[in-house]
């Protein structure tokens, strides 16, 4: 620091040379000027100034510092402390009627009348000069050096024990000032740098501590102070610059101090707008958890330590989740307020790095769940810079920190700072490659075990063809996703894998798709008893929780609430945009299952695609798509063209989705079933939850409907009962969770078929689930059976084939799910095949094989199955042997796979006979038959009209010659076949 003595001679030459011809003309004559009205000028110095104000007569004082900054404009900061009070003032000379003055956490505008006063008074300041003085600051004497010739030369007088000159001039009629300065000073020179302002008939005078020049950056020390939130702030406002991407990866500590309790996470975020997905990873100090969250349908996946997973819907606190509750980059950091420009701050006193910040405010507002009578954020952006503090991109931003102080009222109505948050951001990155983006906006223990492997068949409409298209894969593979995604139905995150293959003529990328989640996988479904007069019923009969989501998401486009009751044989579905509209009722209401979503996204979650209408879908949705491809490397096209021609299951692997499906709804919460029911019984030997889900699945076998466990701290229960959530009776008991079982889960449907002839009398029953109870508690009379939901009609039937049914609107056919008794033999196929049914999945392939016998014992042990594509239906061939087996007649395919039966006895414990010889003029007519049949379809060269013709020419030789004997039972008076 340097005094300012040294620098006088210089000062009054810059200065105050310049000012007399100016200030001389114009207050010379101005007998009403007062202090504000006095210019303000100084020299391009940063200045520290230490004063004290005493009130002589009331022997008050206030020890004033300030510090001026006058680098691109005049602005500075004023800290006044008393024994009563203490605040800061903060100015700039473009605003030099206004001032910011924060005390208590509040910042107020102060703003002079023009005439003597300003519109507020300082706290503890009663005299208007006063107020004055404190909100001009020591820097007064720059403004008394204007119209020097108008001082006065006084008497020598002592001020703090020293000897000094004094000059005296009148400010205004109502104003006179003595100035003393040092003996043997220039009058220039002592109004420069004096040691006492004294306000003549006032009683009040200014001692000046210090005047001192600094080499600081004050621009910078006297900026507003952060985190209070101001009604404007002295900078020029500037725009808050624009996150320019799409994707972002950062780490980012964050600390919450709320009273005395502080808390710190970790937390490594991943954010692609594109897809509408954000990965988080966290660190609690114990566990590391990671959370997933897709915005398209309003789910969270998270997962600690990798080992488990839990479904549930977004909520409030997720990252970047905006006020329509849709995915916003800038929400992450509290960015999307109506922020205003604070100026240029140390961001990192140690670094010396600055940074720009911006700041809202906010009042009687809702933040993380908690109300706050004032919210303040502020945001520190910086530039690029590398280890040396070279600045990267002087264009563009990147954020930095982000502070968020909430404040509540006492009983004195001032601001009390109940929660501060900082967030620091230490690495920032503004995208991450496709190829990444694919694996790290994953979480494969999340995944249903349950997938569909498809190929999407791409040709090139363009003359040159697949030129340079090793650049393009992952743009190619984007593009592509795109297409898939693009109308909603199919969200980004069911996505588990992508691979491309090049060939000469085509692109083949193959595809992995999840199954969509469960509605009651999702959120809690509670159990109410309702009063149903004020709701009307459907006019839509549906059998499950699930599909009545699935019809109100065409229905209701704000569904937040979806009610789904089984009243007196009336089924009643109904969605709200809110809960209001439901009323309990206690004693007679109707048993009801409800959901409510506080995102609203139960429309976007009920229009998601299955897994098993995936490929349909794509078919008619995707097939004869451009991707348009931009082409950098090309020398004369921008664009490289490519068409979705064809698309073909190509699932390498069964699906074990009996296995994976859960088959229980639940956990009801809270409530637990009666022991006192004569159909509930309690479980022995129950160690743990496991133990219990077993005793249901196993003890009461077929029979038990559900159960209720219990865990303590010293006991666990666990009861259950041949009782379904419909009959059974229960109670709260706080410790207790309560399941049903899925019956509907150890079927597979064939939707919109029904068997021609049935025998067995229908059963009325309104949901499919009671119908598959029902069809696996009379297993001898029912394998699989028609659930016609709209009739509400449940018939028992044996084993399922594509000739002995025809095409419903009313009706759906239930299969029982077999694939995990079979296993992939490779892509050798089987010619020796004796029946084929078309338009089935593997699932369904598998049930067929799995249920088909003739009256000699012969089983079906293998089957090939060929996936569906845009020119031919899928198609199922069932055959007597395994390619092991001897003088078996086989050969490889492209398309096609064979699955061979597991052992039996792994699957029942049971021993077969060996299959005995087929009559030879049938097997060589039938093998013949198919030969050609499955050569074309390995080929891909039978269209569905030859195949028609096939399945007649064997439909007619198994009537003549072989038939499979629990299959075709017996033959009406018509000649048809019935079941």
């Amino acid at each position: 620091m340097t005094s300012i003595r040294n620098r006088t001679v210089i000062m009054t030459q810059l200065v105050l040379k310049p000012l007399f011809s100016y200030t001389k003309s114009r207050y010379a004559t101005n007998t009403n000027a007062s202090l504000i009205n006095l210019p303000l000028r100084v020299s391009d110095e940063n200045v520290i100034l230490h004063a004290t104000l005493v009130d002589k007569v009331s022997s008050k004082s206030w020890f004033i510092k300030e510090y001026l900054s006058a680098a691109y404009s005049i602005h500075g900061k004023i800290e006044i402390n008393s024994d009563d009070y203490s605040y800061t003032i903060f100015y700039n000379k473009k605003h030099d009627n206004k001032r910011l003055v924060i005390y208590d956490n509040e910042c107020a505008e102060y703003t002079y009348d023009g005439y003597e006063h300003w519109d507020k008074m300082l706290p503890g300041v009663t005299s208007s000069l006063t107020n004055m003085i404190l909100l001009l600051g020591p820097s007064i004497v720059y403004r008394l050096q204007s119209d020097v010739h108008s001082y006065i030369k006084g008497p020598t007088m002592k001020i703090r024990g020293v000897d000094m000159e004094s000059l005296s001039r009148e400010i205004s009629p109502k104003l006179k000032i003595t100035i003393y300065h040092k003996l043997n000073q220039e009058s220039e020179e002592g109004l420069l740098e004096p040691s006492r302002i004294e306000f003549n008939d006032y009683n009040l005078h200014l001692d000046i501590l210090l005047q001192t020049i600094s080499d600081d950056n004050h621009h910078i020390k006297t900026q507003v102070t952060p985190g209070v939130g101001c009604p404007f702030y002295m900078e020029i406002n500037k725009a808050f610059p624009k996150l320019d991407t799409h994707r972002m990866h950062m780490i980012i500590n964050e600390r919450v101090t709320e009273s005395t309790n502080s808390t710190m996470t970790n937390s490594e975020i991943y954010v692609d707008d594109l897809v509408k997905i954000v990965r988080m990873t966290k660190y609690d100090g114990q566990n590391y958890i990671t959370l997933l969250y897709d915005y398209n349908i309003g789910v969270s996946y998270s997962s600690t330590d990798n080992k488990t997973c839990q479904l549930k819907e977004i909520d409030l606190h997720a990252p970047g989740l905006d006020n329509k509750n849709q995915l916003d980059l800038l929400q992450i950091f509290d960015m999307n307020k109506p922020v205003r420009y604070l100026g240029e701050l140390d961001y990192n006193l140690q670094s010396g790095r600055l940074a720009s910040a911006w700041e809202s405010v906010e009042y009687n507002i809702t933040y993380r769940n908690k109300q706050y009578d004032k919210l303040v954020v502020t945001i520190y952006m910086g530039k690029s810079i590398d280890f040396t503090g070279f600045v990267l991109d002087d264009q563009n931003y990147i954020p930095l920190s982000v502070s968020v102080k909430g404040y509540l009222k006492d009983s004195k109505n001032l601001y009390n700072l109940e929660t501060n948050i900082n967030r620091e951001i230490h690495i920032y990155q503004n995208d991450f490659v496709e190829a990444d983006a694919r694996q790290i906006l994953q979480l494969k223990e999340c995944y249903s075990a349950e997938t569909l492997d498809l190929t999407f068949q791409l040709i090139s409409i363009d003359v040159k063809g697949f030129q340079h298209v090793e650049d393009y894969v992952e743009k190619i593979k984007d593009h592509l996703l795109d297409e898939i995604t693009k109308n909603g139905n199919i969200s980004p995150l069911r996505i588990e894998n992508v691979d491309l293959e090049a060939k000469l003529d085509q692109i083949l990328v193959t595809v992995t798709f999840s199954e969509a989640p469960k509605v009651d996988d999702i959120f809690e479904v509670n159990i109410r008893r309702l009063d149903i007069s004020k709701i009307t019923a459907t006019a839509v009969t549906v059998a499950t929780l699930e599909k009545c989501v699935q019809i109100q998401s065409l229905l209701n486009e704000n569904i937040r609430t979806v009610i789904y009751c089984d009243h007196k044989k009336d089924i009643i579905c109904e969605s709200y945009s809110d809960a209001d509209h439901l009323i309990d009722d206690h004693q007679s209401g109707a048993l009801c299952l409800t959901i409510e979503s506080q995102m609203g996204k139960l429309r976007q979650l009920g229009q998601q695609i299955s897994l098993d209408s995936i490929h349909d879908y794509l078919l008619h949705s995707t097939v004869g798509s451009i991707l348009t491809i931009p082409c950098e490397n090309c020398y004369h096209e921008k664009y490289a063209h490519y068409k979705v021609n064809d698309i073909v299951d190509s699932s390498s692997s069964l699906k074990t989705s009996y296995k994976s499906e859960k088959q229980f709804k639940g956990p009801y919460l809270n409530r637990i079933l009666s022991i006192d029911s004569d159909n509930a019984l309690l479980a022995r030997n129950v160690k743990n939850f496991g133990d219990c889900y077993r005793s249901c699945t196993s003890e009461y076998n077929s029979q038990c409907s559900s159960f209720s466990y219990c865990q303590t701290a010293n006991q666990v229960k666990c009861i259950l009962s041949s009782e379904g959530y419909k009959d059974a009776k229960f109670d709260s008991e706080a410790s207790c969770n309560t399941y049903y079982a899925k019956y509907e889960t150890k079927y597979h449907q064939i939707k919109s078929k029904r068997f021609k002839n049935i025998k067995s009398h229908p059963i009325s029953l309104t949901k499919n689930d009671d119908c598959a109870k029902s069809c696996i508690e009379n297993g001898l009379e029912c394998y699989s059976y028609q659930f016609c939901e709209t009739q509400g009609l449940c018939y028992f039937s044996s084993y399922y084939s594509q000739q002995l049914t025809e095409s419903s609107n009313e009706c759906d056919i239930y299969i029982p799910k077999k694939i995990h008794n079979y296993q992939l033999s490779g892509p050798t196929v089987i010619m020796n095949t004796n029946h084929i049914e078309l338009d089935l999945n593997i699932d369904q392939c598998a049930s067929l094989c799995s249920g088909w016998e003739n009256n000699g014992n012969e089983r079906c042990k293998s089957f090939n199955f060929c996936p569906k594509s845009k020119s031919s239906a899928s198609s199922c061939f069932l055959s007597a042997y395994t390619v092991h087996d001897e003088n078996v007649q086989t050969t490889n395919s492209s398309n096609c796979r064979n699955y061979k039966l597991i052992s039996e006895q792994s699957i029942n414990g049971e021993s077969h006979t060996s299959l005995r010889k087929h009559n030879s003029s049938s097997v060589k007519i039938a093998s013949l038959a198919f030969f050609f049949a499955f050569v074309g379809l390995v080929l891909g060269l039978v269209s569905p009209l030859i195949v028609g013709q096939v399945k007649s020419f064997i439909y007619l030789n198994k009537k003549r010659d072989f038939s499979w004997d629990r299959q075709v039972d017996e033959l009406d008076e018509t000649g048809e076949t019935t079941i």
